[in-house]
């Protein structure tokens, strides 16, 4: 019964959340004078953890100002689930995107953000199917973060998701033994970020891109790091 509760709940807040940026979004497209396209490639930008759609607005500017048509965000209520439960909301918006365009889909995930998207394309099969063809990650938690240990003061009421991102924690495990994706896999983190470590923010075997003077915050507005993802994916 709690469950089906909590899965109700985040339904309405994710809906909501979502209904509330799109009109952001549709304005950041409208302002932002696109130049020649780089790819129809469709791509959805994905938060991170107790953030917002809104967030992701720094990153909506600059894939359609390096020419990319088509950008949308996907939100989340982090507060009510865990990776894999999250996550399916997100595979359900790349299908929607991806049935749409016919096209697989760029996804660009900030913090947790990140964690969802590898879940949706290892775990969930979104990598295999072609419906996501590339991740890219921003200062996400691969290989977890000490801060997260700090949910366990919360007892009962700690975020599930929080203990996800432990260190060592069985989602993190299992995404770690994931081998043999088609997914192309770019990573970016900072020496300058207090919440996930540089080391951290990479995947073995993957290229990444280590940034400084850039916190957990900051890293989803650098110029930099966007500079560098819309090369990548442009390449």
């Amino acid at each position: 019964m709690l469950t089906s509760v909590r899965q109700a709940t985040h339904g309405l807040l994710t809906s909501a959340l979502n209904m509330s940026a799109a009109p952001v979004a549709a304005a950041v497209n409208k302002m932002v004078p696109q130049p020649d396209a780089t790819s129809d490639i469709p791509v959805v930008l994905v938060h991170g953890c107790f953030a917002s759609p809104l967030h992701m607005m720094a990153g909506v500017h600059a894939m359609r100002s390096a020419g990319w048509s088509n950008v949308s965000t996907h939100g989340y209520v982090a507060q009510i689930g865990d990776i894999e439960s999250l996550s399916l909301a997100l595979s359900a918006h790349v299908r929607d995107v991806a049935d749409r365009t016919g096209r697989g889909c760029h996804v660009v995930g900030w913090s947790l953000g990140g964690l969802l998207g590898r879940w949706s394309a290892e775990m969930q099969g979104l990598g295999a199917s072609g419906e996501i063809v590339s991740l890219s990650t921003l200062s996400t938690p691969h290989k977890g973060t000490p801060v997260a240990r700090l949910s366990r003061l919360a007892g009962p009421f700690a975020s599930q998701v929080m203990h996800d991102m432990i260190p060592g924690s069985p989602a993190l495990t299992s995404l770690a033994a994931t081998t043999g994706s088609p997914v192309a896999y770019n990573t970016v983190g900072s020496v300058h970020d207090c919440v996930v470590t540089d080391a951290s923010a990479s995947i073995d075997g993957h290229p990444h891109m280590t940034l400084s003077g850039v916190s957990h915050l900051g890293i989803v507005t650098s110029t930099k790091a966007w500079k560098h993802l819309t090369t990548v994916l442009a390449s």
